[in-house]
């Protein structure tokens, strides 16, 4: 295994999130680039639209698609990284892919739930975000969704709610200030955009006056912060390793170990034996074959909490 997993100080996951990030900074870049590409492209063709509240409303399915797939890419990326396996890009997207639905499921359940908290005080809002925080990471390591998947995270989080919250505010505000600053100063130096005030219109408009200036600043502010939410994506992934290790003395290396000789056992020549970590347990097994190892990693139909 490239880096322990143990229990993990702040100091561990930053630094361990900082690692990660730049030895694999190609990939994991290439994966929000092809996520963001078509956003961007979105916001270049209506740029008037893009300034006001309908844009944000257009954007909503393929951002939420697009995301959840770029987002499901770099957990898988993360996670073999982290084992010192790493994968190539299309295996993450196939892997994915292969989650998408459950991903998609779990996102839209969870988004909707923070939406309502958030409205009902703001703090119930904030308390979901975190509680659900690693929704995902539940998805594809151990192949579950939907309001499973959020209970398992619940789970995790329970009794270490501001730990988490703690760390996860930390690594946001780092990147939330350092991607304002930049945003900030790209804004300043190319002002893209003018106010118009009507008489007969309580709200004023608000249009692009420098198409050139409002496509660099467009693209160089989604660059950035694309930047910052692989941080986030790679330290919440660490946050779920250390959650688990601590709660369950969670081993990720002998359940890769587990899966890939069972695999290979069952399924010789699939090529996943060589450095997958994917479930196994498709509930298709040889005639007489014994049962796929208690890795810790369980179908979505499992009501009992994951084991090492």
């Amino acid at each position: 295994m490239k880096y322990p997993i143990g229990s993990m100080t702040v100091g561990d996951i930053l630094s361990r999130g900082f690692s990660i990030l730049f030895s694999r900074i190609i990939m994991l870049y290439a994966i929000m680039l092809i996520v963001e590409v078509p956003i961007i492209a979105v916001r270049l063709a209506l740029p008037d639209l893009m300034l006001g509240g309908l844009g944000s409303l257009i954007l909503l399915p393929l951002t939420l698609i697009l995301q959840t797939i770029g987002t499901g890419a770099m957990i898988r990326v993360i996670m073999q990284e982290y084992l010192g396996r790493p994968v190539s890009f299309g295996e993450a997207f196939q892997f994915a892919l292969s989650r998408l639905g459950g991903l998609l499921v779990t996102s839209i359940i969870s988004g909707v739930l923070i939406f309502l908290g958030t409205l009902a005080c703001v703090i119930p809002g904030i308390y979901l975000a975190i509680i659900y925080c690693f929704a995902s990471q539940v998805v594809i390591v151990e192949n579950r969704s939907g309001m499973n998947a959020l209970t398992r995270s619940q789970n995790l989080v329970s009794g270490d709610f501001w730990r988490v919250f703690g760390i996860l505010f930390l690594v946001g505000l780092i990147g939330g200030v350092a991607g304002g600053v930049v945003n900030g100063v790209i804004t300043l130096a190319l002002p893209f955009q003018e106010v118009l005030v009507s008489p007969n219109s309580i709200f004023p408009t608000v249009r692009v006056k420098h198409f050139g200036n409002y496509a660099v600043v467009t693209t160089m502010t989604v660059l950035v912060q694309a930047f910052f939410q692989v941080f986030m994506a790679i330290c919440t992934t660490l946050l779920y390793f250390d959650q688990r290790n601590r709660k369950e003395t969670f081993d990720l290396e002998l359940a890769a170990d587990k899966l890939n000789e069972w695999t290979a056992r069952f399924h010789p020549g699939s090529g996943a034996a060589s450095h997958d970590i994917q479930a196994a347990d498709t509930g298709i097994l040889p005639p007489g074959a014994p049962q796929s190892p208690q890795t810790g990693i369980r179908p979505s139909s499992s009501d009992q909490p994951p084991s090492s």
